[in-house]
């Protein structure tokens, strides 16, 4: 299981599976839906300044954003 897969998979609470498109190029999906998840997490822990909290979910939506 790739990184980001286990992200998704842990923050959505199921197992998302890697798909392959018609072009041969594989894409995690659950992506999207878990990033929303963790931003709205992170807004939540800076409104009542839990550092800690914001600490952990930065990796995970790090991930999730390519460069």
């Amino acid at each position: 299981m790739s990184s980001l897969q286990n992200i998704n998979s842990a923050t959505l609470g199921v197992a998302m599976p890697e798909i392959t498109l018609p072009d041969g190029s594989k894409v995690q999906t659950g992506t999207v839906g878990a990033l929303l998840v963790n931003i709205k997490g992170y807004n939540q822990a800076h409104a009542t300044q839990d550092t800690t909290s914001m600490a952990q979910l930065e990796p995970a939506m790090k991930a999730a954003i390519p460069f």
